[in-house]
């Protein structure tokens, strides 16, 4: 094994064979029996995101944005960090992270960072379903692009599926109420007043 400052190689980065020859054949002063052969071993992998959320949430509520992250190989990845950029108007609120896979988040910044020491396992995909809470003061039509990168310290073959963006639009929604209240009886020619009060 070779470590790195991300984790462990699951092969040495370079590999030699020797190949003896016998015989029992007396052997002349040119002949080589030994043969030395040394094959470098380097790493490639292939990241891909993709981000997806439902095409509406109501201002005041909460919508789930869905990351999906791939590694199709054909090496381990090592090192992967996935990044998800939030829109103004909404606030982080939890996410479910597969195991061996932690999360910090960037308030200044509106960003939530994944992070897993493990190696990223070459033909495998991870889900991410992260929640986040709408401001109710967001107007009805803001149509909110949350973005989302993948990266890792193992050289890749495409970096142009490491970047996604999914969009979700704004809409109103409240629920009116109102109540009115006044005398029951009231003494013809006298004024009669009534309360009348409404709710969000």
């Amino acid at each position: 094994m070779v470590r790195s400052p991300v984790g462990e190689l699951s092969v040495a980065p370079e590999r030699t064979i020797t190949g003896p020859l016998t015989t029992t054949t007396p052997l002349g002063p040119n002949s080589k029996i030994t043969a030395t052969e040394t094959t470098t071993v380097t790493t490639l992998t292939d990241l891909s995101i993709d981000l997806s959320s439902p095409p509406n949430v109501v201002a005041g509520e909460s919508t789930t944005v869905t990351a999906v992250v791939a590694n199709t190989g054909p090496s381990n990845a090592l090192g992967t960090v996935v990044t998800v950029t939030l829109p103004p108007s909404t606030t982080f609120a939890s996410v479910v992270l597969p195991s061996g896979w932690y999360t910090s988040y960037n308030q200044a910044t509106n960003t939530l960072i994944l992070t897993t020491s493990n190696p990223f396992t070459a033909g495998t995909n991870v889900t991410f379903p992260i929640v986040v809470k709408v401001d109710p003061a967001t107007e009805p039509g803001t149509v909110l692009e949350f973005v989302g990168d993948v990266l890792s310290a193992t050289p890749e073959t495409n970096l142009l599926n490491n970047t996604d963006t999914t969009r979700t639009a704004v809409v109103g929604e409240a629920d009116l109420g109102v109540v009115k209240i006044g005398d029951a009886e009231v003494v013809a020619g006298e004024q009669v007043a009534y309360t009348v009060t409404i709710t969000n």
